[in-house]
């Protein structure tokens, strides 16, 4: 038997679900709470910090950066000190400090809480992001010109650093501890899997054409996923250096981001007109689409990040936006997060099947489980459902004055 056999089976088994995941993943709505601060500048960066829970948003031309309430989505300090434009930045766990990288060439560590400047490390290169491995208690750097460095946060200065790699600049990196690698993304198209210790790379994955700019990994379901100025977003077996496994192709504009909500099967991708679109991991479906031409959301989007502990997502464009999941309703069990239009009962099958917004779901009569969801098998709000004589089709009439069948 091969690693390819064993590596393929653990991500089919993960991705494999039976009854009781159904409907597992619901909808995003965009959130009645609003950011009501001014930006002269369009929002560049969204990085959540889970452990000080702060979002820090870098804007363009900006040599501050400010740090919002994730509930609130309000600003809870602004904080100066670079001499150049903020890129990006991530949480140091083992000094609860901020690091931030600069087109000043510099990274900078912050307090986080009284988020006073601590140190100042110099870089030849502008370093366009960062990621810190728990394991190791070191801090990668990509830089502009494809050098991956790698710094000591004992002594705070550079203690490694690797060249000619990447052929052009590093995007984004990801520390992967399933297998104790660090993924880098490269506008050369490339992504390279490096050995923290050694920093040398051992794997290399080829599949897009325009660059990668973004990573993200499902520890759940054992995939690395990758985005770039394609259209589509790619899913790789990060044991095996092939073609992707699965392509997510929805999209119909570049890619301005992807990630995985940690414990669950979401995978969400937006692209530059600020679609989104919501994938099941298990079969890779796309479950929903927003954003795009909603009232709340922005004609350009440059960024999001996930917030699992608030259920929600955070994206900038001319503002910062919030999205909700749609889980619950008031932390109580309800049939739908939204209003129920109609409801049915099957007495030939025991079935009852309840009516949605676009969405129809079907419930076993004896013990009260959902089983089945027919989601957005309209293009617009249903508005009446009537079953056949038979009970074995649906019909359905939307907003338009269409009418539709469908098997039960």
């Amino acid at each position: 038997i091969t690693w390819e056999q064993v590596s393929n089976y653990l991500i089919e088994t993960g991705m494999s679900g039976g009854e009781s995941f159904i409907d597992n993943i619901k909808t995003y709505e965009a959130s009645p709470t609003m950011d009501q601060s001014k930006h002269e500048h369009a929002v560049e960066k969204l990085v959540y910090l889970e452990q000080p829970d702060l979002v820090a948003c870098l804007s363009s031309n900006t040599r501050s950066f400010r740090l919002y309430d994730p509930k609130r989505c309000t600003i809870r300090n602004e904080v100066s000190g670079h001499r150049g434009s903020v890129v990006n930045c991530c949480y140091v766990e083992s000094h609860n400090q901020i690091a931030t990288t600069a087109a000043d060439m510099t990274i900078c560590m912050w307090d986080s809480s009284s988020l006073a400047l601590r140190n100042r490390m110099s870089a030849k290169d502008v370093q366009l992001c960062l990621q810190y491995d728990r394991s190791s208690r070191s801090l990668f750097s990509g830089a502009i010109d494809g050098t991956l460095s790698r710094w000591d946060m004992q002594n705070m200065c550079l203690a490694e650093q690797r060249r000619g790699q990447h052929k052009q600049a590093i995007n984004d990196l990801l520390a992967i501890d399933d297998i104790s690698l660090l993924a880098s993304a490269s506008s050369d198209g490339t992504i390279l899997m490096w050995d923290m210790e050694t920093m040398r790379p051992k794997k290399m994955f080829k599949g897009h054409k325009k660059g990668a700019f973004h990573l993200a990994y499902s520890t759940d379901y054992r995939c690395m996923l990758t985005a770039g100025l394609d259209q589509e977003a790619l899913v790789w077996n990060p044991y095996v250096q092939k073609k992707p496994i699965f392509t997510l192709n929805a999209h119909t504009n570049l890619l301005c981001g992807i990630s995985v909500v940690p414990g669950t099967p979401q995978i969400i991708t937006a692209d530059v007109l600020g679609t989104f679109r919501l994938w099941d991991m298990r079969n890779f479906r796309c479950v929903q689409s927003f954003g795009g031409n909603d009232s709340q959301s922005a004609n350009e989007l440059n960024t999001f990040c996930v917030m699992p502990p608030h259920r929600r997502l955070a994206a900038g464009g001319s503002k910062v936006m919030m999205f909700d999941y749609m889980d619950d309703f008031n932390g109580e069990s309800v049939t739908d997060t939204h209003q129920i239009t109609d409801a049915l009962y099957n007495p030939r099958a025991g079935e009852f099947y309840t009516v949605s917004k676009s969405s129809v779901k079907a419930w076993r009569a004896t013990s009260g489980s959902l089983f089945r969801v027919l989601r957005d098998i309209t293009q617009h709000e249903i508005t009446a459902i009537c079953m056949s004589d038979n009970c074995r089709k649906l019909y359905i009439g939307d907003t338009l004055g269409k009418v539709a069948a469908h098997n039960l």
